[in-house]
């Protein structure tokens, strides 16, 4: 985070550095993550992007280094959509043996068999396989996977645990690969499945930037701006326009969100602006455009509604136990 703003514009809002946040949230996640590896199960981490995913993994995987005997193996081929099973055997033949993979497709299956129950079983070593920008992984592949981690070794399967690590596609992608995704756990990060809600993100704004936002700006900013990274990047360019203009305080006139902002965040559709304006479509295509419509505060008003119906359809569906 501290790459994304230059130090002599934070210096100009009292900031001597940036603050890493952390919250018992992620302490949650964490512990679900480290359960999964401990018990050589299939965790499927997905998010938007800036949402934390990496960061998040990174976390657990340092604390479980700290108390468990554990072998992490990423895949390393950048071209993901062309990862299929025999990328991902190649992976955990070369980094768990001095071996060369063999060429006979069935030798090699009984060769990764062999390396991996060794380490599991004889050495006593946990191993996690990492794919990261799994969303761009084929679902073929996804369900080729699930037959190798079938693998038995001296009784024993599945040998090792696999940490699937993607964009919200992921989730649809294993989805359609019903064999892989009754055998996984989800882990998904957006607001819905309580990652980053409206008063984390609050908080958020207010540990890594401190006094240098008003408590009015990081709750403007926080109904609207809904992951950590797009959160910074947004300060980031509200900071450059408040330094221009002589301001020394990030307030809530300077994060006023546009109309356009707004129905992007509440993904609102001009049908449902429309209706609970009283306009037609047309008419909030051009306003939503051009903050300087006569209508303008008609239109904010009906979104700020539209809002905090959404925010209380929210609240019921999460007491009845829906999202």
């Amino acid at each position: 985070m501290l790459q994304l703003i230059d130090k002599s514009t934070l210096k100009h809002f009292g900031i001597d550095r940036m603050k890493f946040f952390w919250s018992q949230t992620m302490d949650e996640r964490i512990e679900d993550i480290e359960f999964a590896v401990k018990n050589n199960e299939m965790l499927i981490i997905s998010g938007a992007i800036g949402a934390g995913k990496t960061e998040l993994f990174e976390a657990a995987k340092m604390k479980i280094e700290e108390s468990t005997n554990v072998k992490f193996i990423y895949v390393s081929n950048y071209f993901k959509e062309h990862v299929n099973i025999a990328s991902i055997i190649n992976a955990l033949i070369l980094d768990l043996s001095d071996e060369s993979p063999r060429r006979d497709l069935e030798a090699r299956s009984r060769q990764v068999t062999r390396i991996v129950g060794k380490k599991y079983i004889d050495e006593g070593i946990n191993i996690c396989l990492v794919i990261e920008e799994a969303h761009r992984v084929h679902p073929n592949t996804l369900r080729a996977l699930k037959e190798l981690r079938e693998a038995k070794f001296a009784g024993k399967s599945p040998l090792f645990s696999t940490i699937l690590i993607g964009h919200p596609q992921l989730q649809a992608n294993i989805e359609t690969r019903k064999e892989a995704y009754w055998r996984s756990h989800t882990m998904q990060l957006d607001e819905a499945h309580g990652w980053m809600e409206e008063k984390e993100r609050i908080n958020y704004l207010r540990i890594v930037f401190g006094e240098a936002l008003t408590a009015d700006a990081r709750k403007r900013i926080a109904q609207f701006v809904k992951n950590p990274l797009e959160m910074v990047f947004y300060v980031k360019r509200k900071m450059a326009e408040a330094k221009k203009a002589g301001k020394h305080i990030i307030d809530s006139e300077v994060v006023k969100p546009s109309l356009l902002e707004l129905k992007e965040a509440m993904n609102l559709s001009l049908k449902e602006i429309a209706k609970e304006s009283g306009m037609g479509k047309t008419t909030i295509h051009d306003i939503l455009h051009s903050e300087k419509h006569p209508q303008t505060d008609v239109v904010r008003a009906a979104i700020d509604r539209l809002g905090q119906k959404k925010k209380t359809e929210f609240a019921k569906a999460v007491i009845n136990g829906m999202p």
